[in-house]
Formats: structure tokens, sequence, C-alpha cells
């Protein structure tokens, strides 16, 4: 039996007794023999957001009340251990800027390697708590800087946002920014559209309202999307802010340094 889940996990309140259900499954649908051939009739997937990359890249947008859980390699073999099940491979993905994908047995077999070697590696990083309250400093340094660059743009320049996401609620109340720099935020749901950026009174707009207006810089709030938005918005001649993984002004996506869009 094959199970995947893909950036879900970290939305589920009780992680705990869905694989308690998950390894009962596997359970009755039976190991078989003891062969790699075999192995995979009891495989789980999960593709989830990652500390590591929270931290390692900046990436404090990403901390919000919806996920109530960031995993880590570490975390989520102690955790499997506990139910009798194995870790056994996982691969790092683009998704949400940085995720991991674990692929973990329905049994108790020895770690292998390469899980034993990134277990160490976040032992001396995540798992230090001097790494992690540097962390705390860099997100602090960077709040300046991007407030110090909003500062000075918004003297000269008619601003506007795009991508309301839970990263641009985030964003927008760490850096406290209002409606009296951020005209609005354009986003392509038609949920969200009509409503506001939790905690301010930065209204949420559909792209016609972008096209109609006089904006000179569009702050993409949705970084990780930064391509496929530059690509939309060749209406206007536009400047772009993107502040990840530092306050970055540029006219087009291939003066941006530091990432790779995902699309």
């Amino acid at each position: 039996m094959l199970d995947f889940t893909k950036n879900v996990n970290n939305h589920i309140k009780d992680f705990k007794n869905q694989i308690k259900e998950l390894s009962k499954d596997y359970k009755i649908a039976g190991y078989g023999a003891s062969g790699r051939a075999n192995m995979f009739c009891n495989l789980t997937g999960l593709d989830e957001d990652v500390v590591q990359f929270i931290v390692d890249e900046n990436q404090w947008d990403n901390i919000y009340h919806e996920h109530i859980y960031y995993y880590s390699i570490s975390a989520l073999n102690n955790f499997f251990t506990k139910y009798g099940m194995t870790v056994v491979d996982f691969e790092e993905i683009p998704i949400h800027a940085g995720s991991i994908r674990v692929t973990v047995l329905n049994n108790s077999v020895d770690t292998p390697d390469n899980i034993f070697q990134r277990i160490m590696e976040e032992h001396s990083t995540i798992g230090n708590p001097n790494y992690m309250l540097d962390f705390t400093d860099k997100v602090k340094n960077h709040i300046i800087d991007f407030n110090t660059e909003i500062k000075k743009l918004s003297k000269d320049y008619k601003i506007a946002g795009y991508g309301a996401s839970g990263r641009a609620n985030m964003f927008c109340n760490l850096t406290d920014l209002d409606e009296n720099v951020v005209q609005f935020i354009v986003d392509e749901s038609p949920e969200r559209c009509g409503r506001y950026i939790a905690n301010t009174k930065i209204p949420i707009v559909d792209v016609d309202t972008l096209k109609n207006s006089d904006v000179d810089i569009i702050i993409i709030f949705a970084w990780n999307y930064s391509k496929m938005i530059i690509e939309k918005t060749q209406f206007k001649n536009y400047k772009y802010l993107i502040a990840f993984p530092n306050v970055q002004l540029v006219d087009s996506y291939d003066e941006l340094e530091g990432f790779d869009s995902i699309w």
C-alpha cells in the first residue's frame, strides 16, 4: 500500500492520531517478505515545510498560525520510531521555497546512513540553541533593512503588493505596513478579493485594479513565485521589491539574486 500527502501535515493538529491510523492500515495490508522489492508495499510519503530551510534562508514570513508544526528529519525520525516505523529516505524539494519529501517504512529497521548523517547535521544547527538565537537576530535585522528601504521608496513612489497569502499577512504585521504605504495587494483568488490583510486596512483586490492604478512599485509577497508574477505584470513598466532572501529592488526577474523562483 502506498500513501502520499503533500504540504498538509503541518496544518494537522492531531498528527499523532493520523500516523497511528496509517500504521494500522499498513499492518492490515501486510509487510510481506523482507526484500527491497516488497519494501515499497508499505511506504508513506510526506511533503512538508522544513524548519532547516526556514532558519537557514531566513524565511520567517512562513511562520504563522495555519502551520501548527514545522518538521526536521530528527523530529520525524523520533516520531515515527515510536510507532515502529522508519524514515528511510528524504528529498529536498523547492515547493514553498523549501520542503522535504520524506519516505517512511512501516517496519522497524536500522536507520539508513543518509538519515543518520542528516540528523547529525541538524544537531549542530537547528538543534543548537545559539544557532536559533542567531536566527532571531537575523529576523530583527531583516525587518529593519526592509523598513529602511520602504520608508525611502514611499516618499517618491506609489506602492502596491502582489500575493495576499499567509506570508503576506505575517510580513505586513511584523513590518507594520499599512494602507498609507501599500495602497492594496493583488490576489488572483476571488475568495480573497474584497477582504483585507489581517490587522490592517490594506484591501485585497483583483488584477484589474492594478491595471487601472498609478502604482509604480509592486512588493511581491509571494516571492517564491516572483518569475510568474513579474511575467504576468508586464502590462506596465513596474519596479519590483522582493524582501527575501534579502531586500532587492529590480526591474526584471533576471536581476534578482539569491534564489530561483519555482515558477
